[in-house]
C-alpha cells in the first residue's frame, strides 16, 4: 500500500499525476476534472496543514484575469472531490471560514463510515 511522501498515513490508493486520478488497491482509477486537480496540488504538498480559501482560488483560477469567481464555486468543486474520494483512505476537511486540508481518513474503505465522513468538517468532529 503507498504512503504519503508528507504524513506517512498508508492507504489502499495511489495519486497518479499523469492521469489526474486516484488508482485504489482493487485497480479502480477515480478521475478528476482539471480544477479539482489544481485544487488537490496545494492540499497534497500541504497534507494535514490547513489551506486557505483565497490561495485555494488562486491555484483554481490561475491565469484567470481579473479576480476570477468566487467561493460557491471552489465549494462546488470541493464537494466533487470529497465524493471522489470516498472510501479512499483520504477527506477533506475544511474550518469554518479559514479553508480546507487534506487528512487521512479514519475509516478507511469501501462502505457508510468512509462515505459518511468524507465531507465532514472539523465543527462535526468536535460534537
Amino acid at each position: 500500500m503507498p504512503r504519503c511522501p508528507h504524513c506517512g498515513h498508508q492507504s489502499g490508493a495511489g495519486w497518479d499525476d499523469d492521469d489526474l486520478a486516484i488508482v485504489l488497491d482493487s485497480g479502480e482509477r477515480r478521475r478528476f476534472t482539471g480544477h479539482e486537480w489544481r485544487i488537490l496540488v496545494p492540499l497534497r504538498q500541504h497534507m494535514g496543514q490547513l489551506i486557505s480559501h483565497d490561495t485555494l482560488l488562486s491555484f483554481l483560477y490561475m491565469g484567470v484575469g481579473g479576480d476570477g469567481p468566487d467561493d460557491p464555486g471552489l465549494t462546488v468543486k470541493i464537494c466533487g472531490i470529497r465524493r471522489k474520494l470516498a472510501g479512499t483512505g483520504w477527506r477533506i476537511v475544511n474550518r469554518h471560514a479559514a479553508g480546507y486540508r487534506l487528512d487521512a481518513d479514519a475509516a478507511p474503505g469501501p462502505g457508510p463510515a468512509a462515505a459518511s465522513t468524507a465531507g465532514r468538517n472539523e465543527t462535526d468532529d468536535a460534537r
